[in-house]
């Protein structure tokens, strides 16, 4: 059952006056599911900022040269 399902049918939502026993094994099972998908994710998120090379700083230019303008298209039909 992925954990979900455990919290919403056994222990999400009010069941009025009746209290349910859950096996341990569940909570085990909770706990397990929850660490396996928080391990896998972590393991993506750092293969994928590992695999990203840093840029090369850029060299500093010797000349300043001066802005240039965009062009713009001006040719809008009104």
């Amino acid at each position: 059952m992925p954990t979900a399902t455990l919290r919403n049918e056994l222990a999400g939502h009010g069941h009025g006056s009746d209290t349910l026993e859950i096996p341990v094994e569940y909570g085990e099972l909770a706990i397990n599911l929850a660490a396996a998908v928080n391990t896998f994710v972590s393991r993506q998120h750092l293969k994928r900022v590992e695999s990203k090379t840093l840029p090369k700083p850029q060299e500093k230019a010797t000349e300043i040269s001066p802005p240039t303008r965009p062009t713009w298209n001006d040719d809008v039909p009104f």
